[in-house]
C-alpha cells in the first residue's frame, strides 16, 4: 500500500525518516535542502551527495528544459500538486523513469516533490505501443462521429492517412461495390450496440488498386471514458480466400476431368444415358407440346408410364446407340 505523505510543512529532521515513498524537498531556487532515504536508493547516491545539488545536475537531457520549466513555475497555494514524467540518470548511466508530484509550501518558501519510480510502467507501455506500431494487423479506433481517431501505421500503409476521415467516406472510395452495403449494415449494428460484434468479411483497395480481403472485428466502447470509441481490428486474408477459391476452382476442375474421363472410357453407358433423355424428352414434347422443357406435370404423367413402356424407351435408345456404334 502506497502511503502519500501529507501536505504540510516539513522539517529536515522529519524528512529523511519517512521511508514509504522517495521525497525530495527543493528551496526557492531549485536546490536540493533534503531527501529520505528512499529517494537516495532510486538514484543510487548518498544523502551528502545530493543535498546542494539541482535536480538538473542527474536528469536526462531531454528532459532539463521541462523540468527546468517545472521549477520555476512554483505551484500556488491550492494546487493539490503538479505532476511531471521525467527521466533521472543513476550513478551508473542508467535511465530511471519517474513521476514527480510536487507541491509548493509557501510559508518555508520550499518545493516539497514525492517521487514515483514508473520505468516498468513505461517500459509494458512502450512494449505494448511498439506491438501495435509494427502488427500486420490493422488497428484502428473510430469516434462517437464515425470520425478515425486513431489509426496503427499498418493501415496508413494500406489505405493513406486516416485520421479525422469519416469512416464511410472512406469505406465510400474503397471498398468493393459488391460490398459496400454489407460492410455499411454491419457498421451500422456495431453503432448501436455495445461490446463485441460479429466478424466481416469484405475487400477494399489499396493504393495500387489491387483488392485486399479482409476480416474484421469490432468492439464498441464509446461508452468506456477512458476510450470513447469503437476499437476495430481488421486482418489481411487474401491469401487464405485465394487459395480458397483456387481450391474450389480445382475440384470443380476434377469432376469435370473424372466425368470425360468417363464418358471417353465407357461410351457404350454415356451414350445410351443420353439417347434415352432425348427420347423420354421427343416423348414429354408429344404428350404436351406446349411445354418447351420437361415440367412437373408432364414428369408425372411420364412416371405413370407402365414398365414395359419404359423398357421400350430404353431399348430403343440402345438400339439407336449400337448404331451410332457401329
Amino acid at each position: 500500500m502506497t502511503v502519500e505523505p501529507k501536505l504540510r510543512p516539513v522539517s529536515d529532521e522529519w524528512l529523511p525518516s519517512i521511508a514509504a515513498i522517495p521525497l525530495v524537498e527543493l528551496s526557492a531556487d531549485g536546490k536540493i535542502v533534503a531527501v529520505n532515504d528512499n529517494y537516495c536508493e532510486l538514484l543510487g547516491r548518498s544523502r551528502q551527495t545530493l543535498v546542494g545539488l539541482s535536480p538538473l545536475d542527474f536528469t536526462h537531457p531531454d528532459d532539463i528544459w521541462a523540468t527546468r520549466q517545472a521549477i520555476m513555475a512554483r505551484p500556488r497555494d491550492d494546487d493539490r500538486g503538479r505532476v511531471l514524467e521525467k527521466r533521472y540518470l543513476g550513478v551508473d548511466g542508467r535511465v530511471i523513469w519517474v513521476r514527480v508530484t510536487s507541491v509548493w509550501q509557501a510559508d518555508r518558501q520550499r518545493i516539497l516533490s514525492y517521487v514515483a519510480d514508473i520505468s516498468d510502467l513505461v517500459t509494458a507501455r512502450r512494449r505494448k505501443e511498439a506491438l501495435i506500431e509494427h502488427s500486420a494487423d490493422f488497428i484502428f479506433v473510430v469516434d462517437a462521429e464515425g470520425k478515425m481517431s486513431e489509426a496503427n501505421p499498418a493501415l496508413e500503409r494500406l489505405v493513406g492517412p486516416t485520421l479525422g476521415a469519416s469512416l464511410r467516406a472512406i469505406a465510400g472510395e474503397r471498398c468493393h461495390p459488391d460490398d459496400l452495403e454489407a460492410l455499411l449494415a454491419a457498421f451500422g449494428a456495431v453503432e448501436a450496440g455495445p461490446g463485441l460484434h460479429p466478424s466481416i468479411s469484405f475487400r477494399v483497395a489499396d493504393d495500387a488498386g489491387h483488392w485486399v480481403h479482409l476480416s474484421a472485428i469490432a468492439n464498441n466502447q464509446l461508452a468506456d471514458s477512458d476510450v470513447q470509441g469503437i476499437v476495430i481490428n481488421a486482418r489481411d486474408v487474401t491469401v487464405e480466400t485465394e487459395r480458397i477459391i483456387q481450391t474450389e476452382r480445382n475440384q470443380q476442375s476434377l469432376v469435370d476431368a473424372f466425368t470425360r474421363a468417363v464418358e471417353f472410357r465407357d461410351p457404350y453407358t454415356a451414350g445410351h444415358q443420353l439417347e434415352v433423355s432425348r427420347l423420354a424428352r421427343r416423348i414429354a414434347l408429344r404428350l404436351d407440346p406446349r411445354q418447351r422443357a420437361i415440367g412437373p406435370r408432364v414428369q408425372r404423367r411420364l412416371l405413370r408410364l407402365r414398365p414395359p413402356a419404359l423398357g421400350l424407351i430404353c431399348r430403343m435408345g440402345q438400339k439407336r446407340l449400337m448404331v451410332q456404334i457401329v
